[in-house]
């Protein structure tokens, strides 16, 4: 199976000094939950209070059809018959509905009363669970809610049935970021009472399953997945004892403080998008209670420390208010975050190693190896108080990286990709194979390089930041880059380890040939990138194409807490990687070439150390007129046009060293196509960039605040009172590297016909598709046709199997893309059967005109396979109405952005239809404002989750004519549909459908996420007139 789209960050204590909303990572990590859950679908106090009784149970409802709104709101009513309020209302159709689903596959609708109707409970949420209801799950489920609504801390379960049930609604809004009130909240649920899960604990015991036995400690992070039945469906190699054994006992991982080590009731998915605020009298509730069950209280910890982004203030806030309210030391806060920080290890996202999903289908010697590597680690931190102090420093999985076995520089020494490309060097100097014309190519004179460095270049040398002995140069006899000893100015060599930096071009001086490489977006391999975002960097005579463009940036632009700091990626304009040494090997003759950064950037790492002073390109601006006012960005970029220049942009800052001191200062900045600003203060964040009006608004404020300029005369805010502008003109950029039908059409406007309105689809619904015909005795006699089955379980749940003509055969869960099995197939004289770890036969049943088959799926149980004649593309039925979905504008959605992306159903109005205008912008018909997402160059922080910390919202703005608002189609490599990608012009990042699940009112945005086969970033430009005929 393809990995859940979890994320991992680093949780890094370091000072902050402003204040910020909820972090991105307590988001991502619900979305990695609601993967997950789509997953396992596919697969399988208060005292005083007053304890809820229990639930109304309604039978018949089972199955129901809930996307009926009638049928909907009469389970509604026929439920709340006996509640004040609601047993008035006889008219279903005068109740409000709201769809707030999440990405999990389950459903849930907000249902309020008429206005007029003094209703209690106010308003109810209506949980319908299609395909994960199973009847231990709801039983575990109800009584979870029972015991945590009895405590005040969940609410009131009113009704239920066999897949559904209703809860009361009592949310009043956004949560407050206050993080005190989120201990409070795990506190109290950490002091319910766990005698309601004895009944459950016997029916999970793992010794009921398999080959495990024995007893797994009461305060096991194994009793987490045995709530999801990890053992009773699916255990792979933890259905071996011993293997079991080692992975259930969490030895040095496992807590030490005392409020860590306690066995409590567990909510198990702890993140700010299960809980809810209920007002300052009431305080926060927990929803959501699928993993609720009894254990060590370290999985919420590590589960909410997780979402504290790496912010001291936030994980310190949280955690001594926990403690507090538990009547313990809120001193020792900081040892519980050891703890909770290393307890990461067994989730399933921010890095986490030994999740039982991701294990359990690895060879058993392979998981052994892990487990014990795993604690070796932990037990090295904790007998060492330095690696501790790294931990805090650098995060979890940044750590993780540079341990033993996890360690990336091990794994990329048997990366194939790097012994090609270090093999293409060796073959190309030991054949001579240098272009004659090349060789030929003049070196830079003293006199030209003297004039362009009084026009504004750099004479440098670049050497590696780990290794200053190693510097950049030029293979003799060859065009391509490698690491030499460095050479000392002033010897008659040195020439070929200096280079003219001039704008965005990187001239060789002994050659006189410019740095090179082919602009290739990146398309990940998960777990290991390297494979598919490596390339080639040469040296070629000038072309002024973008492959020669380059940029410096500063690790701590990304937003990391790195050591690092003097070091700088010289990375590629256009597609954003990165030079670097092969597999990381930073030995003179080692190869250097291109790729994307990730983890520790060991290899890509560069000093940049200019031979002869340079001329300074930026110059100061007084911020003047009345006292005490802050700059704005629309201010700075006024100011600096009246004076005949611009705002410099991120590279020139960096390139310059700027640093406005040892304390945190903001400075505007203009070139990602938004009101961006970057950090100048050397206070741990230098170089960080930020756009305010997605944190607090500042940036287009007057307020004195002391993190910006003020103006000269002001005794409140920041003492600073200039600001940094350039001269001359931005560059634009051509589009490199694409092919057009015509040389007046760049490449996205070739794709729909000149002033031709369209719609912005899911590529995975766009393609209409007749009726599939089946030879039915030619697959009853021996196979080899194309068949689709849509294949049932004794459970319910339901899957879609492609069986190939060629013999093999790829299954999704009914409604996704996420194939969940592979292997293959054969059938003989109506016999059928399947290569697989196990056994599975069946036999087929029918003629032409309707057949199906009863499978024996060997541990899985029974199957029914039919035949219904339907077109299917992966998981999905071809022309189904209910994905008849694109992109659209609204203004409520998770951005709080006023012109937000997201999916929306098709409805034939304006607010749905785009247009190409120019080469590659994208029009909205309705409003006349751009397609618009801020350039963000990619991080790996987790190689395995290259969207994490890469987003940037999709949103619409006026037309700027900037790279913010330029888009192309890109195909997806090796797709067998011709899906493309819709691209970020510059980074490279693409339009994606967040956890690729695909609903009315489903988010967006632009993320690092181009990977497998693109389901959730592929894209097509629908012509309106085709697009409608698709929709019922």
């Amino acid at each position: 199976k393809l990995p859940a789209q979890g994320i991992d960050h680093n949780v890094c204590f370091r000072p902050i000094h402003m204040e910020a909303p909820i972090p991105d990572p307590a988001v991502l990590v619900r979305e990695a939950s609601n993967s997950l859950r789509q997953e396992i679908s596919a697969e399988s106090g208060a005292e005083g209070r007053h304890a809820p009784g229990p639930p109304a149970l309604l039978r018949g409802f089972s199955g129901a059809d809930l996307n009926n709104k009638v049928g909907l709101c009469d389970l509604i009513l026929r439920a709340l018959s006996s509640h004040t309020g609601w047993s008035s209302i006889t008219d279903a159709g005068a109740l409000q509905v709201k769809d707030v689903s999440g990405a999990s596959g389950n459903k849930t609708y907000k249902v309020t009363p008429p206005a007029e109707v003094q209703a209690s409970p106010p308003a109810v949420a209506l949980h319908e669970r299609p395909s994960d209801h199973d009847e231990g799950l709801m039983r575990r489920m109800s009584a979870a809610c029972n015991a945590l609504a009895g405590a005040g801390v969940a609410p009131e379960r009113l009704a239920e049935g066999g897949d559904w049930f209703i809860e009361a609604w009592d949310a009043l809004g956004e949560l407050p970021k206050d993080g005190a009130l989120w201990g409070e909240l795990l506190a109290r649920v950490h002091q319910v009472p766990i005698d309601w899960f004895e009944e459950f604990r016997a029916e999970l015991d793992p010794k009921n399953y398999g080959e495990v036995g024995g007893t797994t400690p009461p305060g096991s992070h194994a009793w987490i997945f045995f709530a999801r039945g990890i053992l009773r469906d699916h255990p792979g190699c933890l259905k071996e004892p011993d293997l079991f054994a080692e992975w259930a006992d969490p030895g040095p991982i496992g807590p030490v403080h005392p409020a860590a080590k306690r066995v409590v009731t567990l909510h198990g998915d702890f993140h700010p998008g299960n809980t809810v605020y209920l007002g300052p009298d009431r305080g926060m509730q927990c929803v959501d209670f699928e993993f609720t069950c009894v254990g060590g209280a370290i999985w919420d910890l590590s589960f909410a420390y997780a979402c504290c982004g790496g912010r001291l203030d936030r994980a310190k806030t949280f955690l001594t208010s926990y403690l507090t309210a538990l009547g313990q030391d809120p001193n020792s806060w900081m040892e519980l975050a050891l703890d909770a920080c290393l307890g990461m290890m067994f989730l399933w996202h921010s890095g986490g190693k030994l999740s039982a999903w991701e294990i359990k289908g690895q060879e058993p010697e392979k998981v052994r190896n892990l487990i014990k590597s795993c604690k070796e680690f932990a037990a090295a931190v904790r007998a060492d108080t330095t690696l501790q102090q790294l931990l805090a420093n650098r995060g979890f999985s940044a750590c993780l990286s540079d341990f033993g076995p996890f360690s990336v520089v091990t794994i990329l020494q048997e990366a194939e990709v790097y012994r090609k490309l270090q093999q293409k060097l060796e073959d190309r100097t030991a054949k001579e194979q240098f272009n004659a014309d090349l060789k030929e190519f003049p070196g830079i004179d003293d006199a030209t390089i003297a004039d362009a460095v009084a026009a504004g270049a750099r004479l440098v040398t670049i050497k590696l930041l780990r290794d200053p002995s190693k510097a950049l140069q030029l293979r003799a006899g060859t065009d391509r880059l490698e690491l030499g000893d460095a050479v000392a100015t002033g010897e008659s060599t040195a020439a070929k380890q200096q280079f003219l930096w001039q704008g965005q071009e990187l001239q060789h001086v002994a050659s006189g040939l410019f740095m090179d490489a082919e602009v290739r977006y990146c398309h990940h391999t998960l777990g290991r990138p390297w494979e598919t975002c490596s390339g080639e960097l040469s040296a070629r005579p000038r072309d002024g194409s973008d492959r020669q463009r380059w940029f410096l940036a500063a690790p701590e632009e990304q937003g990391l807490s790195c050591e690092d700091a003097a070091g700088r990626l010289i990375r590629h304009c256009v597609d954003g990687r990165a030079m670097e040494v092969n597999a990381w090997q930073l030995l003179a003759g080692q190869g250097v070439n291109i790729s994307v950064p990730h983890t520790s950037m060991v290899g890509m790492l560069w000093l940049v150390e200019d031979l002869i002073p340079r001329v300074e390109r930026l110059r100061r601006l007084d911020f003047e007129g009345e006292p005490d006012v802050g700059l704005s960005w629309a201010s700075a970029a006024q100011l600096a046009n009246e004076a005949g220049a611009r705002l410099p942009t991120v590279a020139e800052v960096i390139e310059a060293g700027v640093c406005t001191g040892d304390f945190d200062q903001w400075l505007p900045v203009d070139d990602r196509g938004e009101e961006l600003w970057i950090q100048t203060g050397n206070d741990g964040r230098l170089y960080r960039t930020e756009v305010p009006e997605f944190a607090n608004g500042w940036g287009s404020d007057k307020e004195p605040h002391p993190w910006r300029p003020t103006t000269a005369s002001s005794t409140q805010g920041s003492k600073l009172h200039h600001f940094l502008v350039a001269d001359g003109k931005l560059k634009q950029f051509a589009i490199a590297n694409v092919t057009t039908d015509d040389e007046h059409r760049p490449a996205l406007a070739a794709h729909v016909p000149p002033g031709s309105e369209f719609l912005i689809r899911p590529a995975v619904f766009c393609e209409q598709r007749p009726p599939v015909k089946v030879d039915f005795e030619k697959l009853k006699a021996c196979g080899g046709v194309d068949v689709c089955w849509l294949v049932e379980n004794s459970k319910g749940d339901r899957f879609l199997q492609h069986n190939a003509a060629d013999g093999t055969y790829l299954t999704y869960p009914l409604g996704s893309g996420n194939p969940c099995d592979e292997g293959r197939w054969y059938m003989k004289d109506g016999v059928y059967s399947e290569k697989t770890g196990f056994p599975v036969s069946g036999t087929l049943h029918g003629d032409a005109t309707s057949f199906f088959m009863d499978v024996d799926c060997g541990p899985h149980g029974p199957h029914k396979y039919k035949f219904d004649g339907k077109a299917y593309t992966r998981g999905f039925l071809a022309n189904d109405p209910d994905f008849d979905l694109c992109l659209a504008v609204r203004s409520d959605g998770y951005t709080k952005d006023p012109f937000e992306v997201y999916l929306a159903k098709m409805d034939d109005s304006d607010g749905q239809r785009w247009r190409v205008v120019g080469a590659d912008r994208i029009q909205h018909v309705a409003t006349g404002r751009f397609l618009h997402s801020r350039t963000m160059y990619a991080f790996l922080a987790d190689v395995g989750a290259p969207w994490d910390a890469n987003h940037t919202n999709l949103v619409t703005r006026p037309g700027n004519d900037s790279d913010a608002q330029r888009w192309l189609l890109d195909p997806v490599p090796c797709s067998t549909e011709g899906w493309k990608m819709l691209r970020h012009f510059r980074d490279g990042r693409v339009v994606d459908v967040h956890n690729w699940q695909f609903s009315d009112g489903g988010n967006v945005g632009c993320e690092n996420a181009a990977h497998s086969y693109a389901l959730g970033c592929s894209f097509s430009l629908c012509a309106r007139e085709t697009a409608l005929g698709g929709v019922h």
